[in-house]
């Protein structure tokens, strides 16, 4: 089992010739490297169980005075004796405000942080090929779960889903058979309406364009209705995503016939129901969220909770390109001057540049999310589709980085995003409430020192913020 640690702070007090102090914090530094983390690892593994995780907010331990020639040794066994007098104390007689989780609280708590916040929690980490999609079903449908546990906790779900941006995350992110499979266990009523309207509307005649629509405001409303507690019959489904609907496709002539021919009286009247109108908490039309491309600054609307603790990201690297991605976009009309036009393709392309892959999870998107002017709690579709232009074009400007860089000019696209923009870091925000990025450090780091321009200060037209990098 993976442990997480989110910092390690070591303190010490020396007393002796300040001559010997910077060969004392290099000596610190490998043992910290060396051995810090595996003493911690081999506790870890005796305490931890399989199914079990156990968060500690903080474990200091006092290792007294240690002379210099024993200092790795005697560190090392104190680490060792404090983590497991830590974790004996955590197990045994568990405090009040504990956070030991079995594996199912610890999934669903992981899914409702993703649905509040569109990121991963810091103590969680996927396996290498998994989505988050996946291992939640693992989780949630493992026959060897007691009875009705999956129903008791997922319950807990309900309560982001009165927030819209959560059931527009919960849509947008992960596939109609996700939900198929969620709704009815945390509502089994309104799961059942929603998938008689579903298979429904899947036999009526409607333009192409207005299929995908209709099918996530019946989503959206379902979901809704499930989370505050309110009726969802077939009818007042219809009648709701009706509501929602964009004024063009309430127009459209084909749509509302089609409807009404199924459910009559549904889309008859411009007026919401009595129903409707005394459940409003649960139903909002889709104008109220505002969308990446227009989504209006908020007084700490981008500090959530997630930002407050630092994002962990794999695509750090990223912005080794900077000096190139105001003239990509604005040749694949992403931007326009100091206006960005279309800012989710533009995180699109941003994740393509730095994995070569398309479809990217919204937790993986940070970073692309910060560089484009997307608010971090503002919710983007996953199927970002990218055009042959497109990915002709990012794939030259990486060929270009190449032959700028003297030292990679041989290298592969694949190699280039391996090395350096496939990377491990961190945001947070500074108290000027400026991004700040920690890019992990690496032995081929040397060679940044030949980049032709700097990385250490990012701000492309359209951003409004200052993004400081801190590379070594």
């Amino acid at each position: 089992m993976p442990h997480v640690i989110r910092k390690k702070r070591l303190h010490i007090e020396f007393h002796g010739p300040e001559s010997e102090v910077a060969a004392l914090q290099r000596r610190l530094e490998r043992f910290c490297y060396d051995s810090l983390l595996p003493v911690m690892e081999v506790v870890l593994n005796e305490h931890a169980a399989e199914d079990e995780h156990i968060l500690l907010e903080e474990v200091v331990i006092d290792a007294g005075i240690i002379p210099l020639d024993q200092m790795e040794a005697d560190l090392s066994q104190a680490v060792q004796e404090g983590m497991q007098q830590a974790l004996g104390e955590e197990l045994q007689s568990p405090r009040i405000n504990s956070r030991r989780r079995n594996k199912l609280q610890a999934m669903t708590e992981v899914f409702m942080h993703f649905l509040e916040q569109g990121s991963l929690p810091w103590w969680f980490q996927l396996q290498a090929g998994k989505e988050l999609e996946q291992v939640l079903l693992e989780c949630w449908l493992d026959e060897s779960l007691p009875y009705g546990a999956a129903v008791i906790t997922l319950e807990e779900v309900l309560i982001p889903l009165q927030k819209e941006s959560a059931r527009r995350r919960l849509i947008l992110q992960f596939t109609e058979r996700f939900r198929s499979l969620l709704l009815p266990i945390i509502a089994p009523q309104v799961g059942i309406r929603v998938a008689a309207v579903l298979e429904r509307l899947s036999g009526v005649a409607l333009p192409s364009t207005a299929v995908a629509p209709i099918r996530e405001k019946v989503w959206d409303n379902g979901l809704a209705a499930a989370a505050n507690h309110v009726s969802a019959t077939e009818h007042e489904l219809i009648s709701r995503a009706w509501l929602g609907l964009p004024e063009w496709l309430r127009r459209h002539p084909e749509v509302s016939v089609a409807l009404e021919r199924h459910w009559p009286g549904a889309v008859g009247s411009s007026k919401p129901e009595a129903t409707v109108e005394e459940s409003k908490s649960a139903t909002h039309k889709q104008n109220e969220e505002p969308s990446a491309g227009h989504a209006e600054k908020i007084e700490g609307a981008d500090k959530p909770e997630a930002v407050q603790e630092g994002i962990y990201i794999e695509n750090g690297g990223v912005v080794l390109l900077h000096p190139y991605l105001t003239r990509l976009f604005e040749a694949l009309e992403i931007s326009n001057g100091n206006h960005i036009l279309a800012p989710e393709r533009g995180v699109a392309v941003l994740h393509y540049l730095a994995s070569g892959s398309t479809e990217p999870p919204e937790y993986l998107l940070a970073l692309q999310k910060i560089l484009c002017s997307i608010p971090l709690h503002i919710p983007i579709a996953r199927n970002m589709e990218l055009t042959e232009l497109d990915i002709e074009m990012c794939d030259s400007l990486l060929k270009a980085l190449l032959q700028h860089w003297g030292a990679l000019r041989n290298s592969s696209l694949n190699g280039l995003r391996g090395a350096f923009l496939m990377r491990p870091a961190k945001l947070t925000v500074r108290d000027n409430d400026e991004w700040l990025l920690q890019v992990e450090k690496n032995s081929c780091d040397i060679l940044l020192d030949q980049l032709p321009y700097s990385i250490s200060m990012v701000k492309l037209p359209w951003m409004e913020k200052l993004l400081w990098v801190q590379w070594n």
